[in-house]
């Protein structure tokens, strides 16, 4: 990935941090077309998890209802659907599910 070094290649953030109940949320992920399918994306979310879960023991994921490119990253994390409304979907991930995804 030298190719890269030094450029902007996309962003996520942290939001909705709840210390009473150990979880944050993970997500706003975008990347430039470039890097599409390429596994910047899992690179990213690996660190980002690894990171999170220093700290807490859940992370949730907003994914809309539409968008399946991303509906099918967050499953290869091992998170679950926690809730289906209208326009989103949520998927929580748990930290001894995560540990357990050596392949990730």
């Amino acid at each position: 990935r030298d190719v890269y070094k030094r450029q902007v290649l996309g962003a996520s953030r942290y939001y909705e941090y709840d210390a009473v109940n150990a979880r944050i949320a993970v997500g706003s992920t975008f990347l430039v077309r470039h890097c599409w399918a390429r596994g910047y994306n899992n690179d990213m979310k690996r660190l980002m998890l690894h990171h999170a879960f220093q700290f807490v023991d859940t992370v949730v994921f907003h994914v809309g209802e539409n968008n399946y490119r991303s509906q099918k990253a967050v499953l290869k994390t091992g998170a679950t659907l926690h809730l289906h409304a209208p326009g989103k979907m949520e998927f929580w991930l748990h930290k001894a599910d995560w540990i357990n995804q050596a392949d990730y």
